[in-house]
């Protein structure tokens, strides 16, 4: 290597889904019946970047119910069950309801501290109640970060009864009664919003585009239909507006730099392709910047370049060295309205004299998520024979056989790649069709390059309810927790593998 770099300035966004800022604010039911022990779960917190965080509750204080003398001893207990959890460090909280006064309130203090020593601390109330409650919260994180485009469900997990009979209170009778019915309620905390559908089911689908940017707080409500004792659970979705999304046409091609193409252009078009998720601000609206350097060395190119959405190019400009070159043409878009929504693509021109390679031809990559495949197609006449190679980008050897299994399937002008058979992941691969056509001779070259993504790291997944009735019950599917890009793709299935469910982040 005899390139080093001197001197630069970059700038770090913080992600909206993998937020820095950390919150300690876990998942817990406000009250605990006489038939659940006491629990809450610091699982699903934010700001650990998908590291573990560390870990520490306090039991804070204990309030009796009026008329009861203070009882050191359960005080004793709790604050020991609490110090016993913080050595597990497994994010879950559990004392043993049995052996805690009811119709108390319990105060704890959780605080994280992720890996970069930033903390949070959150306070929050648990109380016991004599009755029978069911031990009912909003499943995941209580703080959601998505986006305006995003689709998100907010579902109730009920966990059963978890008193052990041999630990069980005069009660146990009640507690042996599994045929109650939950009632569900939903509610917005935030004022100008609405439920989308009937509040009163076990979870609510909020549809793309439901949410504008801001700051919106649920509140979940669950009590069983012979009960008046309810228990509560919150949420907060933290939605930022939808990242644009920027593409170029007309580029990643070879182009004749010939005599007889001196006068000719290259139109280079990041408004066709390029759409806003949100619909707030059309691409022709936005802010273009490009910028050109040449793809060997890095230099500046020397051509100046319109700040529009869609450029010509001449040819001749691209013929001032005098021999094959190679150009990279990087654009960058910027909402006017939201100054956050910025969005940068690059593509490349490959230039040869050869006179007889007039003929343009493109590669177009179209990512299929449902049958995780990249399929690419060469723009050829019909009497032209269409070859199909591959390199790396810094121009040594393929590691990739051109034939199954990476190959899904193959026709004279398309190939289908599949995803999960291109190994080692985390490359970028040049894959190159070369078009010879007759009547008249000509030659074209087209190519595009595909960037195998890194393996996710994996997380975990929950079902909710955990069991139900076949045909009546509607469960939940949910993975957190899942690193590895913005386009993680999951696959749920039955054990017997003959249904299967598919589906991309942000929600699964």
């Amino acid at each position: 290597c005899d390139t080093f770099l001197k001197n630069a300035s970059f700038t770090i966004s913080r992600p909206a889904r993998n937020a820095i800022t950390v919150d300690a604010t876990p998942t817990f039911t406000e009250t605990v019946g006489v038939c659940s022990d006491i629990q809450f779960d610091a699982r699903s917190l934010i700001g650990g970047g998908g590291r573990p965080q560390t870990l520490l509750a306090t039991a804070v204080s204990t309030v009796f119910p009026p008329g009861t003398p203070f009882n050191p001893a359960a005080v004793i207990r709790l604050r020991n069950e609490v110090m016993r959890a913080n050595t597990r460090q497994d994010g879950i909280y559990m004392f043993r309801r049995d052996i805690l006064p009811i119709n108390t309130q319990y105060t704890f203090r959780l605080r994280a501290t992720n890996w970069v020593g930033q903390s949070d601390e959150t306070t929050f109330n648990i109380r016991t109640s004599s009755l029978r409650v069911p031990n009912t919260f909003i499943t995941g994180s209580r703080i959601r970060n998505i986006t305006s485009s995003d689709i998100i469900t907010l579902a109730a997990t009920t966990r059963p009864n978890d008193l052990r009979p041999l630990n069980a209170p005069p009660q146990a009778a009640v507690c042996s009664n599994t045929t109650g019915i939950i009632a569900y309620s939903w509610r917005p905390l935030t004022s100008g919003i609405t439920i989308p559908g009937s509040p009163t089911r076990s979870s609510i689908r909020f549809p793309a585009g439901f949410f504008s940017p801001g700051v919106y707080r649920f509140q979940l409500t669950a009590k069983y239909s012979d009960s008046n004792e309810i228990t509560r659970s919150d949420v907060t979705i933290s939605v930022t507006a939808s990242p644009i999304e920027l593409r170029i046409e007309g580029c990643d091609r070879v182009v004749s730099i010939a005599p007889t193409e001196q006068q000719s252009s290259i139109v280079l078009d990041a408004i066709k392709g390029s759409i806003d998720p949100d619909n707030t601000s059309p691409p022709p609206s936005w802010r273009f910047t490009w910028n050109c350097s040449r793809q060997l060395m890095g230099e500046d190119c020397g051509i100046r370049i319109s700040p529009m959405g869609v450029v010509r190019i001449p040819v001749s400009n691209l013929s001032n060295t005098g021999q094959n070159n190679a150009f990279v043409f990087q654009v960058t878009a910027q909402d006017p309205m939201d100054l956050t929504r910025v969005a940068t693509q690059k593509c490349s021109i490959l230039t040869v004299q050869n006179p007889n390679s007039v003929l343009r031809v493109s590669a177009d990559s179209r990512t299929n998520v449902a049958l995780e495949t990249i399929s690419l197609t060469a723009n050829a006449p019909p009497n032209a024979n269409v070859t199909w190679s591959c390199k790396l980008i810094d121009g040594s050897r393929c590691p990739y056989p051109l034939s199954p299994p990476q190959i899904a399937s193959r026709t004279r002008t398309q190939l289908v790649l599949n995803i999960d058979q291109l190994r080692p992941p985390g490359l970028t691969v040049r894959f190159i069709a070369t078009v010879n056509a007759t009547n008249p001779r000509r030659t074209g070259i087209g190519f595009v390059d595909v960037s195998v993504p890194a393996e996710p790291i994996l997380g975990n997944c929950r079902a909710t309810p955990p069991a139900g009735i076949a045909f009546n019950t509607t469960f939940a599917l949910e993975c957190l927790n899942w690193i590895g890009g913005e386009n993680i793709q999951y696959e749920f299935s039955l054990s017997d593998k003959l249904t299967i469910i598919r589906g991309t982040s942000p929600n699964p």
